[in-house]
C-alpha cells in the first residue's frame, strides 16, 4: 500500500496467538530490514514501512534498493523459522558507512554529533523526562540506528514488570512508521531495550535525517512510558490488567511519524482511574 510518502508491507505473522511479546521484540532484532512484529499478542502480524524520499537520484535509488529488500524480507519473516538469517543475507551490500562523513551531515542539519572510539555516531537529544541519545553503527549491509532506554532501570525490572513494558513496547511498534522497539535479554532481566530504525545498504543522508526523526518521536512518546512501567510494579500490574483484556493503542489504527499526525486514543475510565 502507498500511504501518503509511505510504502507499507503487511503480512501475517508464523506466531501462535499469545506470543510472548519480548521473544517477539527478541527476534526481530536480528532481521536486517525494516520488518517488524505489530498488532496485539493475541493477533499478531508484520508490517514493513520504507519512506518515499525521493528529491535526489541518491535517495530514489536508496529507496528502490529498500522496497526490494522490504518486499523480500517480509517473504522471509512471514515463512517463521529460520527466516532471520534469508534476510540478513538479502539486506547485505557495499554500503558507504563513514562515521567522520556521517556525523557531518548530520551536523549540517542541526544535530549535535559526536564519533566515538567504535566508530559510532553519537546524536544527543533532548527529550520529555531526560536526556536520551541516538547512536548510528555500521553493520552488515547499512546503518543501525538506536535509542536506548535507562539501563538502570532495566537491570532492576522484576518480571511482570519485563512482561507489561514487553506489550506496552510492541504497541507503541505498532503505532509508529518505520522505528521498532527492541529488546536484548543476554544478561537476566534485559541487557538492553528501546527503539531501532535499520537503514539499509547505501544510505542516503535524507534517510539517516528520517531515522533519527522516527527515533526521537519514538522515545518522545513511548520512552519515559515504558520505563515507568519497569521501575513500578503497581503500575505495570494495572496495566497488565487492561492490555491482556482490550487492545487500547491506536484507535484508528493509523501509525504516526510527525507531530501533525500524531493521534492518542482517549483512556478509558478504567485507564484513567490506573493512570491516577
Amino acid at each position: 500500500a502507498v500511504e501518503g510518502n509511505w510504502v507499507t508491507f503487511r503480512a501475517r505473522a508464523c506466531q501462535p496467538r499469545g506470543a510472548d511479546p519480548l521473544d517477539m521484540l527478541e527476534q526481530q532484532c536480528a532481521w536486517l530490514s525494516p520488518v517488524k512484529h505489530v498488532g496485539p499478542v493475541n493477533r499478531p502480524g508484520l508490517r514493513a514501512d520504507v519512506p518515499l524520499l525521493m528529491p535526489t537520484v541518491a535517495s530514489r535509488d536508496w529507496v528502490k534498493q529498500q522496497l526490494r529488500c522490504a518486499a523480500a524480507s517480509m517473504h522471509t519473516a512471514a515463512a517463521g523459522p529460520g527466516s532471520a538469517e534469508r534476510t540478513s543475507r538479502c539486506a547485505s551490500a557495499d554500503h558507504g558507512t563513514d562515521p567522520e562523513l556521517i556525523a557531518h551531515g548530520l551536523a549540517a542539519a542541526g544535530w549535535h554529533t559526536t564519533v566515538r572510539a567504535d566508530g559510532s555516531v553519537r546524536i544527543d537529544v533532548p527529550m520529555r523526562g531526560a536526556a536520551r541519545a541516538v547512536i548510528l553503527k555500521a553493520r552488515e549491509g547499512g546503518i543501525h540506528a538506536s535509542l536506548a532506554l535507562d539501563g538502570g532501570v532495566l537491570g532492576r525490572a522484576c518480571t511482570p514488570c519485563c512482561t507489561a513494558a514487553g506489550i506496552f513496547l510492541l504497541r507503541a511498534s505498532t503505532a509508529l512508521r518505520w522505528a521498532r522497539a527492541y529488546v536484548q535479554r543476554d544478561n537476566a532481566p534485559f541487557e538492553s531495550a528501546g527503539f531501532e530504525c535499520w537503514v539499509g545498504a547505501r544510505p542516503d543522508e535524507l534517510a539517516l535525517l528520517a531515522a533519527v526523526d522516527a527515533l526521537v518521536a519514538a522515545g518522545e512518546h513511548f520512552g519515559q512510558e515504558a520505563e515507568v512501567l519497569l521501575e513500578h510494579p503497581d503500575i505495570a500490574a494495572r496495566y497488565l490488567e487492561l492490555a491482556l483484556g482490550k487492545d487500547q493503542i491506536a484507535a484508528d489504527g493509523s501509525p504516526f511519524t510527525s507531530p501533525a499526525k500524531w493521534r492518542m486514543p482517549v483512556p478509558s475510565p478504567a485507564a484513567q482511574a490506573a493512570i491516577a
